[in-house]
């Protein structure tokens, strides 16, 4: 049912076999993407947290090693 092309013949105006299950697997390609990005997004949001609690832990321990001379 392929056409000299070797492509799938048109069905409608849906368009080809080929057509829809690349469009199929773009959808889904879609909806991983998002939730890596939401997924970067917590990580981001946790190292910089990380990073503020570090450096205020850091900064305090120098001022008490200071004090204490």
């Amino acid at each position: 049912m392929a056409d000299d092309n070797g492509y799938p013949r048109c069905l409608d105006k849906g368009g080809c076999l080929y057509g829809q299950h690349v469009g199929e697997r773009m959808d889904a390609m879609d909806e991983r993407v998002e939730g890596i990005e939401s997924k970067i997004d917590k990580l981001t949001t946790a190292l910089v947290g990380a990073a503020i609690t570090f450096g205020t832990a850091a900064l305090m321990l120098g001022i008490n090693l200071l004090v204490m001379k």
